[in-house]
């Protein structure tokens, strides 16, 4: 989290100048800052602090970008795309920050939301928070941003069948063993009943076997064996 700043970023330190990563296809890829970009630096060492949601460019960490939080987000936008790459896109927490109680949450997240298409932000890649899990809640994000930022993507997490109305489809923090056959439900399985998946799933981490045969996912070494398993769960 410490390190997520305007000097690491553009710096050209040890280990800094991160808009120089991928030159020869970062026109097709998006720049996503994680967790942290929108929290000051002496707040994120605990994921209890009131920053966590706000969606708004932290100035000590960015010094450079000055004016209204859209302005500075647009600022930074530009710049990032100036260095080749398609968009600039952030980490969000599924929450209100602290202070906003009184907004309800379609005031507070359609003013982001107008923040974010004014700026020419392209991706949020919503997380955690106290809504990780709230589908309704979700929806209701990627409904607004159709509405309020269009050009907008946004990625959800924590739950396989949200992808059933999310712009982008994670393929990375899954677990090692098991992430082509995760990835194949959300992808081609995700209309079967989950429940009856996940079953099988653990079944195979348990070594108790499917169809009376005892098959563990560490015995998974390549995409073929894989492949084989999400047969055998497709024909249980």
């Amino acid at each position: 989290r410490s390190a997520m700043t305007e000097e690491n970023i553009f710096g050209s330190g040890q280990y800094q100048n991160w808009v120089q990563f991928f030159p020869k296809i970062r026109k097709d890829l998006y720049f996503v800052m994680d967790d942290s970009w929108d929290i000051p630096q002496d707040k994120n060492h605990s994921n209890r602090n009131p920053y966590l949601g706000l969606c708004e460019l932290d100035e000590g960490r960015f010094p450079s970008f000055r004016g209204t939080p859209a302005e500075r987000l647009r600022q930074l936008t530009t710049r990032i795309k100036q260095e080749g790459w398609k968009g600039a896109g952030g980490w969000i927490c599924a929450q209100k920050a602290g202070g906003y109680k009184h907004q309800s949450e379609e005031e507070y997240w359609s003013e982001r939301l107008k923040a974010a298409a004014y700026a020419g932000f392209s991706y949020w890649k919503v997380d955690w928070g106290h809504l990780d899990r709230n589908e309704d809640w979700r929806r209701m994000l990627t409904r607004m941003g159709k509405k309020y930022a269009p050009n907008l993507w946004i990625e959800h997490a924590m739950h396989g069948h949200f992808i059933r109305f999310s712009d982008a489809f994670r393929t990375y923090d899954v677990e090692n063993i098991m992430e082509v056959l995760k990835n194949l439900y959300w992808l081609i399985g995700k209309d079967c009943d989950e429940f009856e998946w996940n079953r099988h799933i653990e079944k195979l981490d348990s070594g108790s076997g499917v169809d009376g045969k005892t098959i563990k996912t560490s015995q998974f070494y390549n995409i073929d064996e894989k492949l084989t398993a999400l047969e055998s769960f497709n024909n249980k």
